[in-house]
């Protein structure tokens, strides 16, 4: 089959239908194909929330921002690993991008006036009010394709859908009342955001062609004019009058990949499944190049028995009354930071012994913790997690140094009676506090003193990749010599990440995804 297009846009995340929404808004003729046989990838299974800096929003609440705090924040956190001008393009164009989701969408963002970037206390940063969470979405809207969203369990409670404020209130122990009321069907986090994507682009009669699994693209002579696809009924050919726009997701899922470029073989990922590099493997064999190939968004992860997809580790490390330590039986970091910095200590190598001593890793917690909190969204402890009335006869069933790990747990209790953890500062950042229990006078540390004694793996895992073809302020693939491949553009994590070796804040992920999204549809949109 073949057809003909203005854009052609491959992949159903955030960042492929927000590029497709402004392609379609600037009167171009569009089709998006997505290789799963539901929509919205990643974006989908995440929380949802966008990272954006000096938003409409934080005037409502009298928060100071500016561009130039912004770009002096995410400048320090790259570390060196992304251009100036990307970040600068980003920290400009991101609230207009948030302003066209406003208008153009059922998106109702709610800002998170609390919730601080992750490393609040370096210059540039703020203690609250850049991230936003999607709010709620009625998924009735949808009609038939309500079915075809990708969901995401980890989220749901009492079979109904959660905001971002409403999780971290289950998570330290909470009762929701209104979800009693809340109809299955409404929509929030990430199946909201694309949920209300899909909605716009309804709207606009922007069709969504599943289970149709790009593999190459054409040329005619330098300029990309297409892609040869694969559906259930064989070969499908899309040509395109002005780009395709590559929004296919990371790698995380490609073994061969992930071995041949990432600096750890991530242990497991809670990215989409179908994230197998096809976008990035097909921008390089056009002549893109590509940057920050050897990193991840890395997340602390714990694997269910049975599953594929690790869950998502947030407070189950950072609530009093646990600790994370190494199969020597020892800590070897602040377990409430922000966990993509927590995973670069995990998988640190140790130069001298040529090993990285904190992989396997374990969260230990005691009784206390087990009765008050939940763990993954659970009211109660599971059976598959390993449980002793000693510290030694856990450490033993866990594979973990048992003199080590009490004498571990006695110099933390130590700490914790006084409140302090003198190794690490644990609770010593605005960050910490904000993911641990406000009830407390620290809110992340009390002493592990009552048995039965608890514990599980902690992976060294990801949510995604972060490299991805070069890219530049208009989305535009580039080649060896930084010139744009005609009529190519990418966004997403088919893209590399303008955050470099860091992670700004929770939506910093989703913000530059919308963001270069929207560039890229708006500059292909009016490219011929």
């Amino acid at each position: 089959m073949k057809s003909e297009f203005d854009v052609v846009v491959v992949g159903s995340g955030a960042s492929g239908m927000t590029a497709a929404l402004a392609a379609a808004k600037s009167g171009s003729k569009v089709v998006l194909i997505e290789k799963n046989s539901r929509f919205g990838g990643s974006s989908s299974l995440s929380g949802g929330q966008i990272w954006i800096p000096n938003n409409t929003l934080q005037k409502e609440y009298g928060i100071k921002d500016s561009p130039e705090m912004a770009i002096r924040y995410i400048k320090k956190i790259s570390m060196g690993r992304s251009k100036v001008s990307l970040i600068r393009t980003f920290v400009e164009k991101a609230p207009e991008a948030l302003d066209f989701l406003i208008r153009n969408t059922p998106i109702r963002p709610v800002l998170r006036v609390e919730e601080p970037d992750y490393r609040p206390e370096l210059e540039g940063a703020l203690k609250g009010g850049r991230t936003l969470d999607p709010g709620l979405f009625d998924g009735d809207t949808l009609g038939n394709e309500y079915k075809n969203i990708l969901h995401n369990p980890q989220y749901h409670f009492m079979g109904r859908h959660v905001t971002s404020i409403e999780f971290e209130k289950i998570m330290r122990g909470e009762e929701i009342a209104e979800l009693k009321e809340r109809k299955s069907s409404t929509l929030a986090l990430g199946e909201a955001l694309v949920g209300a994507l899909r909605k716009a682009l309804l709207d606009m009669n922007v069709p969504i062609l599943l289970s149709c699994r790009a593999t190459k693209l054409l040329l005619e002579g330098r300029r990309v004019n297409g892609l040869e696809a694969m559906t259930r009924k064989g070969k499908s050919v899309f040509y395109c009058r002005k780009a395709v726009i590559l929004a296919a997701g990371g790698f995380e899922w490609n073994r061969v990949m992930k071995r041949k470029y990432l600096e750890f073989y991530s242990e497991n990922s809670a990215g989409c499944t179908s994230n197998t590099g096809d976008g990035i493997r097909m921008g390089i064999s056009v002549g893109a190049s590509t940057n920050l190939m050897d990193q991840a968004w890395w997340f602390t992860l714990i694997k269910k028995p049975g599953e594929k997809r690790g869950y998502l580790s947030t407070s189950e490390r950072t609530l009093p009354g646990s600790i994370i330590v190494n199969k020597n039986g020892r800590r070897f970091a602040n377990e409430a930071m922000n966990y993509n910095d927590l995973v670069r200590e995990m998988i640190k190598v140790n130069v001298y012994k040529c090993m990285r001593e904190n992989v396997p890793s374990f969260l230990v917690f005691d009784s206390t913790y087990a009765s008050k909190y939940t763990f993954l969204g659970l009211r109660r402890i599971p059976g598959w997690v390993k449980r002793d009335n000693t510290l030694a006869g856990l450490g033993k069933k866990l594979g973990i140094n048992q003199k080590n790990l009490v004498l571990t747990v006695e110099k933390f209790n130590k700490d914790a009676a006084k409140g302090k953890d003198t190794d690490f500062g644990r609770g010593e950042s605005f960050y910490d506090k904000h993911w641990g229990d406000s009830t407390r006078d620290n809110p992340t540390i009390s002493p592990l003193n009552k048995p039965p004694f608890y514990g599980v793996r902690m992976l060294a895992g990801d949510i995604g990749t972060k490299g991805g073809l070069s890219t530049n302020i208009h989305s535009q693939v580039l080649d060896s010599e930084e010139k744009p491949i005609e009529g190519l553009y990418a966004a997403g994590n088919n893209a590399s990440s303008i955050m470099g070796l860091g992670y700004a804040g929770s939506g910093a992920t989703l913000g530059p995804c919308i963001t270069f999204g929207y560039i890229a549809g708006m500059h292909a949109s009016k490219t011929y």
